[in-house]
């Protein structure tokens, strides 16, 4: 399967809700729709597909929400939705508030690459 930026967002918005429906994440039936991924993220395995490596540049660098996590850099940074919900309690409000933020960053962004492409028609 290729794995586009666009797809990734896509793929990590259908995990999250899952998830934050009470799924496991290790149990989605989308490992197996979308094929084989090496990393238990879309975007990370996105990331791994595409980045290059260069000196003093973020191993994240082509990551679709880097620089998106609440301000945060990183996903695993402190702070971020997906730090927040993986310390939160198992089955907690918490744990389903911060799943859904991930949806909605991936949403959001899906909807930011809509306009650029649209804008990009127009010129």
């Amino acid at each position: 399967m290729i794995l586009t930026k666009r797809k990734s967002l896509k793929i990590t918005a259908e995990l999250w809700r899952y998830i934050a429906e009470g799924g496991q994440k290790l149990r989605w039936d989308g490992w197996l729709t979308y094929g084989h991924m090496k990393l238990e993220c879309p975007l990370c395995e996105y990331n791994q597909r595409n980045y290059k490596r260069i000196a003093g540049v973020s191993a994240c660098a082509a990551c679709p929400l880097l620089g998106k996590w609440n301000g945060r850099e990183h996903c695993f940074d402190k702070g971020s939705p997906f730090e927040l919900w993986g310390f939160a309690s198992l089955n907690s409000h918490e744990r389903k508030h911060q799943a859904l933020h991930m949806v909605e960053l991936c949403e959001l962004e899906l909807e930011r690459l809509r306009r650029e492409r649209e804008n990009a028609s127009l010129c």
